[in-house]
């Protein structure tokens, strides 16, 4: 029998172990080793470039595959991107570390918010859905927080043991990422039909931008 509030709370405490960490800071993690500010604005590129590129198909394979195993990629990227910070050595292999960051922000990216709707419209309570929302971005604002304060504590323990910390708390999300049901999986279909499906989603999604033009313009400079 389908849980909600199970559902609910583990997607809760998915939220609080993804937005705890000490290495929040990682410019200035970069800066302390010695990285010039050119080569950080580099890293920085890398990470909006692939996490424009890879938006769209990410959101598409969560549509086509399932929410839980878009979380738990996303948890898998994370995982990668810290290993690859750890042992990194140079702008390449720290470029290469924050591209599988970026990754993770793209398979997490509206993901769970997605899983939790379908959630509580199984169990007929989608109407709290906002409420849900608010206490997400709660708990966004106050674990971000504490995870700024404790950045000069990562610059204190010195870089690898601070992600070595992330190992453990990325352990600690799949465990949580595997106890949640998904909700209406897509029945198994051939390769072919897989396809098909991410076609019609591609093309939904791009026809919602050609119609909704407001979405596509830019936001109003403040006065």
């Amino acid at each position: 029998m389908f849980k909600i509030r199970k559902q609910l709370s583990r997607l809760y405490l998915s939220s609080v172990i993804s937005n705890l960490t000490i290495t929040g800071a990682w410019m200035a993690i970069l800066a302390s080793r010695g990285f010039s500010l050119v080569e950080i604005g580099i890293s920085e590129t890398v990470f909006h470039i692939t996490s424009i590129i890879f938006e769209l198909p990410s959101g598409v394979m969560a549509d086509v595959f399932g929410r839980k195993k878009m979380l738990i990629v996303s948890n898998i990227m994370y995982t990668i991107a810290t290993l690859i910070m750890i042992a990194s050595n140079s702008l390449f292999t720290v470029c290469l570390s924050v591209a599988f960051h970026a990754l993770t922000y793209n398979f997490s990216s509206g993901t769970g918010d997605a899983l939790a709707y379908d959630s509580m419209k199984k169990a007929r309570i989608h109407s709290k859905f906002e409420r849900y929302e608010s206490n997400q971005l709660i708990i966004y604002r106050v674990c971000t927080g504490i995870s700024t304060l404790c950045a000069g504590f990562a610059l204190t323990i010195g870089y690898k043991l601070a992600y070595a910390t992330d190992l453990i708390a990325c352990a600690a999300q799949f465990t949580v990422l595997s106890t949640l049901t998904e909700v209406n999986p897509k029945e198994k279909t051939d390769e072919q039909k897989i396809f098909a499906k991410i076609g019609e989603c591609f093309k939904e999604s791009f026809n919602f931008l050609k119609e909704a033009k407001k979405v596509c313009m830019p936001a109003p400079e403040p006065h």
